[in-house]
């Protein structure tokens, strides 16, 4: 454990998701609450992020799994992700991985990236379910104050 009581594989899968963002300058980025921005199954550390890199694209949701490295390769069926506005309905995924997801890491540990993209639409999503090895985890969302560079990368 390590400041604020996170593991060090929860503060490597942050640290990715925060690296995937850096690809887009500005952007619209929702947040999870505070108090559950990571959620840890089994031994392994589940970390999500939202975000939406221009009015024309659809959203962008990341997953980041971080793990043992000796751990077997994880793949894409063993994920998956819903998104919810505050009405209840779920907003629609054009882009789902396939396959093994994305690895980084070595023997210490290693976090895989499972990345969504949902359809455009101007509606905010509220709720995000990530189903991880059959077990569901939820994430209330909150949307950034600011669009200022400096507060994207709150966690």
């Amino acid at each position: 454990m390590i400041a604020g009581g996170y593991s060090a594989r929860a503060v490597l899968a942050l640290f990715f998701l925060l690296a995937c963002q850096n690809q887009h300058p500005i952007m619209h980025t929702l947040f999870l609450t505070p108090h559950a921005a990571c959620r840890v199954v089994g031994d392994e550390t589940v970390v999500p992020r939202i975000m939406k890199p221009s009015a024309e694209d659809g959203w962008t949701v990341v997953v980041a799994i971080s793990r043992n490295g000796t751990d077997p390769t994880q793949h894409a069926s063993d994920i998956d992700v819903n998104v919810y506005d505050r009405s209840g309905v779920a907003l629609a995924a054009v882009e789902k991985p396939q396959g093994a997801l994305v690895e980084m890491g070595g023997s210490l540990g290693t976090t895989g990236n499972a990345r969504y993209r949902l359809d455009a639409t101007d509606t905010l999503p509220a709720v995000h379910v990530v189903t991880y090895r059959g077990e569901a985890l939820r994430f209330d969302l909150h949307e950034s104050k600011s669009s200022e560079p400096q507060d994207r990368h709150a966690p």
